[in-house]
Formats: structure tokens, sequence, C-alpha cells
């Protein structure tokens, strides 16, 4: 993966983080779900003072400086590499946009606009957005690289770990 398609994928990933949430504060209320798919899926506006799942309540401002510092160690860490793996690449760069995603609204509105809710019948899995699926996402595609012992061998410079470009020979 080339540093443009980390930057590329990061940067999708706050727009349509941002974008969704505009919709949502738009076309949704607290008082109103709208089924996507009846008996699974809802739009369900709520607001997030805190951590994943409800917790830590309040500590927004907090948890906007740990965001941040994700934000800041995951591009240290990309711009220090001279070779990166597609997997690893994607992952980070969904982590990173994710992150950044729910920094902004931090940043600028004091919570985190959640929408989608998923359930089983009476059984909700806490709602959630956009930048929270993609931030699962990136740390679960690191756990199972990390569980297979590796990613691909295409570093962040698009040529094979261990190889050189082909020289012109005369």
């Amino acid at each position: 993966m080339t540093v443009r398609q980390f930057c590329v994928v990061a940067f999708a990933v706050v727009g349509a983080d941002q974008v969704s949430k505009h919709f949502a504060l738009r076309a949704l209320s607290p008082q109103n779900s709208i089924s996507i798919i009846p008996g699974f899926a809802q739009l369900t506006l709520t607001t997030n003072t805190g951590a994943a799942f409800g917790a830590l309540q309040g500590a927004s401002p907090y948890l906007a400086v740990v965001a941040l510092i994700a934000v800041v160690g995951i591009a240290f860490h990309v711009g220090r590499q001279s070779t990166l793996d597609r997997t690893t690449g994607c992952a980070l760069a969904l982590a990173l946009g994710g992150a950044l995603g729910n920094f902004i609204d931090r940043a600028f509105r004091r919570y985190v606009v959640d929408f989608l809710d998923v359930y089983v019948g009476p059984h909700h899995w806490p709602v959630f957005n956009v930048a929270d699926a993609c931030i699962c996402t990136g740390v679960g595609l690191l756990a199972l690289q990390a569980l297979r012992g590796g990613g691909d061998t295409t570093p962040i410079s698009g040529e094979p770990r261990g190889e050189q470009p082909a020289s012109v020979s005369e």
C-alpha cells in the first residue's frame, strides 16, 4: 500500500463518517427510529459523551485527547515505515480515519453522534457510527494478521519486500 492509498482510505473514512453524521442529525430524532432491516437494524439518533459502549460518560474532553494521541501515533508510525503491507496499511488507515472522525465530533460538538442500531429481538448492540465500525474493523484486521503471523509482502513503496526495482540493462 502506498502512502497515497493510505491517505485516501483514511480520509474516505473521515468523509463518510462526517457526511453520515450530518445526515443523521438532519433526518433523525432521538424519539423516532427508522427501520432498515426489520428485526435487525434501524437508524436511532443518540449522542455519546463517553467512550465505546457508553463507558466513561462525560469524559469527552479526555477522550478527545486520547483520540488525538492515537491519530498522531498512527500517522507517525506510518510515516516512519519504509515498508507497510496492504493489510496493515488498510487496518491502520481505517483506525486512523475512525479516530479522526470521532475526534472531530468531540472537538466541535463535545459529543459523538451515533445512529446505527443493530439488534436481534429485544437485544440491542450499543448504537454506533461509521467511525466506530471502521476502528473496530481496523483493529480486527490487525488482530487477525497477528494471529496469522504477519501480512502480505507488498510494502508501502509498492515494491515487494526483498526485491529491488528492475534495473535497465544495456
